[in-house]
């Protein structure tokens, strides 16, 4: 059995890429909608679209409007945009309002004096702190959900290296390497070990423990539980 050091390594990059994936999918609609508005204001044609109707919003004027015939535009929708109160006096006294537009894809406009929706800006900044908060708990409690190890020493324990290790032997014969967690004396006494994400509880059984609290340490024995 390979050390666990390979698989903790394996765990953490199918988590950072499951994290990716989530993010990406959070921020798709945002990262598209500014893609289109850069396409439309880099390559889009001003066209004199026909205003079907004006009424007053929270932040300025609702303006409904529709590309005409003459804009080679064959999209006869009425869609809406929310401007300040100076274009949609504007618009409601000539009856036209200037957008920007590209013929093929008439669902996406650019409109001078349009006034921006906050919640698409406060949205997908809160998914994306709910997101990188929920990844934060599971790191944090993952270790403490796995069920502890037991092992029985077969010797004394000895000065590891900084690696973690997890390795069977034969049968439950393991030898484990770990960060010492804490240490209880006594004629039972117990090294609980840290071994990258897992703990493991071992039971001295009379043998030596020369290593501390802090230190790295590495036994072989039974995995009795």
């Amino acid at each position: 059995m390979p050390s666990s050091s390979d698989p903790r390594r394996t765990r953490r990059g199918r988590g950072a890429l499951l994290l990716l994936l989530v993010l990406v999918l959070v921020n798709l609609p945002t990262l598209i909608g500014v893609w289109n508005r850069l396409e439309v204001e880099r390559s889009g044609e001003d066209v004199a679209a026909r205003v079907v109707q004006t009424r007053p919003s929270d932040s300025g004027v609702l303006v409904s409007f529709a590309y005409p015939a003459s804009s080679g535009i064959d999209d006869d929708t009425a869609y809406a945009v929310e401007v300040d109160r100076e274009t949609g006096a504007r618009a409601t006294e000539t009856g036209t309002l200037t957008v920007r537009v590209r013929p093929e894809n008439p669902a996406t406009y650019v409109v001078d004096g349009q006034v921006r929706d906050r919640s698409a800006v406060v949205l997908p900044l809160v998914l994306n702190g709910l997101v990188l908060l929920i990844a934060l708990l599971l790191w944090r409690v993952r270790g403490r959900m796995r069920p502890e190890l037991v092992l029985r020493a077969d010797s004394d324990l000895e000065p590891g290296e900084d690696a973690p290790l997890l390795e069977r032997v034969a049968g439950l014969e393991y030898v484990v390497q770990g960060r010492v967690a804490s240490v209880s004396a006594g004629e039972d006494g117990e090294v609980l070990l840290e071994v990258a994400d897992r703990r493991v509880r071992v039971l001295l059984d009379g043998h030596a423990n020369p290593v501390e609290v802090g230190g790295d340490a590495r036994v072989q024995g039974l995995m009795v539980g």
